[in-house]
């Protein structure tokens, strides 16, 4: 009889332990976001993905460059806004109703990114590359004229001694290739192409006329 009971006894507890781990869930698996929603961040004033460049200004306002020059004139300006930890709204300047955009805010290999447009994704920039632009502000001296660049693609040209051949003159200025060129704001003063010299350290700019180097 004590054998019977012992018997029993052993196989509840034996039914009662498999029924246990029958029921028991399977552990759930956490897969963690690529973008943590706790984490804190702030987005960068520059981004690229090596053709394109976007420039979100701290007021609020962004342009979109097709290339990576940022002294060419962007392809699209509008207003930015963060709608969310993880998305972005470019809303373009235009005179007829246009769709804003909806940029993805994610990181990709540990790096923050920006996606818009089905294009490659943007990865944040320190500051936009050098090109010869940035090598040409500030002034320029010669024996016949002064002329300042400025970063606003702005320029003051004053001759030394000015004449009808000779005239001081603002206005805005750009590169083409190794050529500057002055367009001044007024019509009555046609505009100026200034040859880019570059000899190791030393850049020059020439006409027939003059030559301007740093001071």
């Amino acid at each position: 009889m004590r054998i019977l009971v012992a018997l029993l006894f052993a196989s509840m507890v034996l039914g009662g332990c498999a029924d246990t781990k029958d029921v028991t869930p399977a552990p759930i698996a956490h897969t963690p976001l690529e973008l943590d929603p706790t984490e804190e961040y702030e987005l960068a004033r520059w981004w690229t993905n090596g053709d394109r460049m976007l420039r979100l200004d701290r007021i609020g306002s962004y342009a979109l460059h097709g290339d990576m020059n940022r002294y060419h004139r962007p392809i699209e300006r509008g207003r930015w806004s963060q709608q969310s930890y993880a998305v972005l709204r470019l809303e373009p300047y235009s005179e007829l109703p246009t769709e804003a955009l909806r940029v993805q805010i994610t990181k990709i290999n540990g790096k923050l990114a920006l996606v818009l447009r089905k294009q490659p994704p943007m990865f944040a920039l320190l500051q936009p590359p050098r090109v010869l632009e940035d090598d040409l502000l500030g002034a320029w001296a010669g024996d016949a004229a002064s002329l300042d660049l400025f970063e606003d693609l702005t320029y003051d040209f004053n001759p030394t001694h000015a004449g009808p051949e000779m005239l001081g003159h603002t206005g805005r200025w750009r590169v083409l290739d190794t050529v500057l060129i002055l367009q001044p704001r007024t019509a009555a003063v046609a505009p100026v192409q200034f040859e880019i010299g570059r000899q190791a350290d030393c850049i020059t700019l020439s006409t027939p006329d003059m030559v301007l180097r740093r001071p």
